[in-house]
């Protein structure tokens, strides 16, 4: 495989602070498939989170990004792999401010890539995936409202992505830079579904690859601090 992509650094203390609801480093040794303790959040009501793994996906130390960042969580060939979380007042996102930020290498183009997923199918819930051709980044809310950012990404390389909601926009970032302009719409975003990271709501749209460094924050993050310059404390 390609070498992982080396990121640039910055001068940025990255922190699991008092916004942080989830913060999962995915760095235990290759092949462990036991994901409790993972979540090492405070932020939240219900911090720190159980994270239960399904299907085949365990952690990884073959694409590693080097350096401090250590194993990754591998989501496997046959497509059936996922991590799910719990109901929690924690998802209860409301209208923001909210953002999911993460690492991802791409194995394949013939899965929908799944990277987060609060159960699109039942109201105030929406699911962030990469198109199968990873042409395209979709955002889909609850009631078919789907908008889309133009992001040709490859396989066999890091990218630090996230997604950025707040005062009504939505904003997506790969390594720091904006895809495009922002996408006005304002939902009430949670349910009682919890969440499912790798997968979307119902068991499709399987992620086929690694992430790594999973965040997600009730606070609008800077972008000027995308890629984080070291995992989070």
């Amino acid at each position: 495989m390609p070498p992982a992509r080396q990121h640039r650094r910055k001068h940025f203390r990255t922190v699991a602070d008092a916004n942080t609801l989830l913060l999962c480093h995915f760095n235990k040794n290759d092949g462990v498939t036991d994901f409790s303790g993972e979540d090492v959040s405070t932020g939240g009501v219900d911090s720190p989170h159980t994270v239960t793994p399904g299907g085949t996906v365990a952690y990884d130390n073959a694409a590693n990004m080097g350096g401090d960042w250590g194993n990754n969580v591998y989501f496997g060939v046959d497509q059936s792999g996922a991590l799910t979380l719990a109901d929690s007042t924690d998802w209860q996102f409301g209208q923001g401010p909210l953002t999911i930020e993460m690492f991802v290498r791409f194995v394949s183009a013939s899965s929908y890539n799944a990277l987060f997923s609060s159960a699109n199918d039942v109201a105030g819930g929406f699911s962030i995936y990469q198109h199968h051709d990873l042409s395209r980044l979709y955002l889909q809310f609850y009631g078919g409202t789907s908008p889309y950012w133009s992001w040709v990404a490859g396989t066999g390389v890091w990218y630090h992505f996230a997604v950025v909601f707040s005062a009504g926009a939505w904003n997506v970032y790969v390594d720091g830079a904006a895809l495009g302009g922002g996408y006005s719409y304002n939902p009430t975003l949670g349910n009682n579904q919890g969440l499912w990271i790798g997968q979307r709501h119902g068991g499709s749209g399987m992620h086929y690859g690694w992430l790594e460094e999973y965040r997600i924050s009730n606070v609008a993050r800077d972008p000027a601090a995308f890629p984080p310059a070291a995992p989070y404390a």
